[in-house]
């Protein structure tokens, strides 16, 4: 139980310093059209990768983030992060 308790702290913390970080990225998957094939959107998926751990499933941290009452920043964090990549890639549709 113990051990448990302080792995928690520890991912805790660790997603505190991943969030003032920006180390959470938004991944970005196309939505086409089946008909005309053509890509008419994309779906912005979260994405942590922990520099020890490796990659930290969404299944982990979005419920984490929300025990933490960190989602809208969490949220904002990736809004943003969407946001530039949507400008650095210059999509438009």
């Amino acid at each position: 139980m113990d051990t448990l308790t302080h792995e928690e702290s520890i991912l805790e913390k660790d997603f505190r310093t991943a969030l003032s970080r920006e180390e959470i990225r938004s991944y970005f998957q196309p939505i086409v059209d089946i008909e005309s094939k053509r890509i008419v959107g994309f779906e912005s998926l979260a994405r942590w990768y922990h520099s020890v751990k490796g990659e930290i499933s969404p299944e982990v941290f979005i419920p984490l983030a929300e025990k933490l009452g960190l989602a809208d920043d969490l949220s904002g964090l990736l809004f943003e992060d969407a946001c530039r990549s949507a400008v650095r890639y210059r999509i438009v549709f």
